[in-house]
């Protein structure tokens, strides 16, 4: 077990806030990515032959219609965000 070293805590209030922002950070960087995802899949979607979306969403990513619909539907209301 690791012993932990105490931290002053008139210390601690600038690194809560520290994680807080990098937290807060990270949090917007994945819901940009998750739009930048879902504009992109609404490309391919309209790319796509009619009754074929589903299997080409199959066959090319790691995740299920399920999952592009999501995204797609978080790309549509990004402007609400």
């Amino acid at each position: 077990m690791t012993k932990h070293h105490p931290i002053p805590i008139v210390a601690l209030p600038a690194q809560i806030e520290a994680e807080h922002q990098a937290a807060l950070g990270a949090a917007r960087s994945a819901i940009e990515h998750a739009v930048r995802c879902g504009e992109l899949l609404i490309k391919a979607k309209a790319g796509a032959r009619r009754g074929s979306w589903l299997h080409w969403v199959e066959i090319n990513l790691s995740f299920g219609a399920r999952q592009a619909q999501k995204y797609m539907r978080l790309a549509e209301h990004a402007a609400e965000l």
